[in-house]
């Protein structure tokens, strides 16, 4: 336990060594850190002990964003991309803004929504509960994010654990917490129209889609604190000098 204090102290950081986990090292290698690199996942604390039936799905194509509503996040682009469902891919979904956003920042996106024909598709649901995200995550067909980069993504994970897959930009951090093909898609190029065509060619193959639900379940259940723990704690073990 002391041990995996210090590692939180210290910032350290999440150790795996598969693909994915490379790529993040790399990210992380720009900053200028040299030397051994040790990269310990974060725990997922919404994961279900079993997945969702696919029928707690709502009745509706229903993409959820979590976060906070800032410039890197890009949420217009979300707009954006539900318009090119609408228009070019004939698919009528409903977008979920689960977050702090101010007065300002809602006014924007109601006006965005109006000139792109899509205000009757946008809720806007402010800050929640975490039980209230829960059920968020449940019912929602796909989480969508567009940031120009994240840490990780855990909402990511968080939403996997729910039985929900991801669809999202091909940015650091996104393309680590989702594993394209496998637990959701990275966009080919980072465009609202290619996200489009990736959200709309999910939601019509629903064999995919199945797999996807429950692979990415399986993963999130396994990103748990007490791996955390044991994982962060053998890395400082193996860093403390003999004797």
């Amino acid at each position: 336990q002391a041990r995996f204090e210090q590692a939180v102290r210290v910032g350290a950081v999440a150790f795996h060594c598969d693909r994915r986990e490379r790529v993040f090292e790399r990210d992380i290698r720009r900053f200028g850190l040299r030397g051994a690199m040790s990269v310990v996942l974060n725990g997922v604390d919404t994961a279900l002990p079993a997945l969702p039936d696919r029928g707690e799905k709502a009745t509706v194509p229903t993409l959820l964003y979590v976060g906070r509503v800032t410039a890197s996040k890009r949420v217009p682009a979300l707009l954006s991309m539900v318009a090119y469902l609408k228009h070019e891919e004939r698919v009528i979904a409903r977008l979920q803004i689960l977050g702090t956003l101010s007065h300002r920042d809602r006014r924007s996106l109601l006006r965005r929504a109006h000139r792109l024909g899509v205000s009757a598709q946008l809720e806007l649901l402010g800050r929640q509960s975490e039980e209230a995200k829960r059920a968020l995550m449940i019912s929602a067909h796909l989480l969508v994010m567009a940031s120009v980069r994240e840490g990780w993504g855990l909402a990511v994970s968080e939403a996997a654990g729910c039985g929900t897959p991801a669809v999202v930009y091909d940015v650091p951090g996104l393309r680590d917490s989702t594993v394209d093909g496998v637990t959701g898609l990275l966009a080919t190029v980072n465009t609202p129209r290619h996200m489009a065509r990736a959200v709309a060619g999910l939601l019509r193959d629903s064999d995919t889609y199945e797999r996807m639900r429950v692979e990415g379940w399986r993963r999130a259940r396994a990103m748990t604190w007490d791996a955390a723990a044991v994982q962060a704690c053998r890395c400082l073990t193996a860093a403390q000098p003999a004797g």
